[in-house]
């Protein structure tokens, strides 16, 4: 797939100052500044996020992924830090 078009936001710190903008797309920019990427016609990013996937499901499966193999090879739950009173 080869994206249609690529909207990159020009507000983000790497951007500025807009003196050289080719250098800026090939050597600073990073994907937060993209905005919007439009694929064989359909939007498949709007305003820096996924719209053909929910990635709260994603992330809640990523999850459950990570905590079932974490248990198959004995590590143990997440490190409780300290509270200090």
């Amino acid at each position: 797939m080869l994206a249609d078009i690529v909207i990159r936001n020009q507000e983000s710190p790497e951007s500025q100052p807009a003196a050289n903008v080719v250098r800026d797309l090939t050597l600073i920019s990073r994907s937060k500044s993209v905005d919007t990427v439009i694929v064989n016609g359909k939007v498949v990013l709007r305003h820096g996020r996924l719209t053909n996937i929910e990635e709260v499901v994603v992330y809640q499966l990523a999850g459950a992924s990570a905590r079932r193999i974490a248990d198959q090879v004995g590590l143990k739950g997440a490190v409780k830090w300290p509270v200090l009173d």
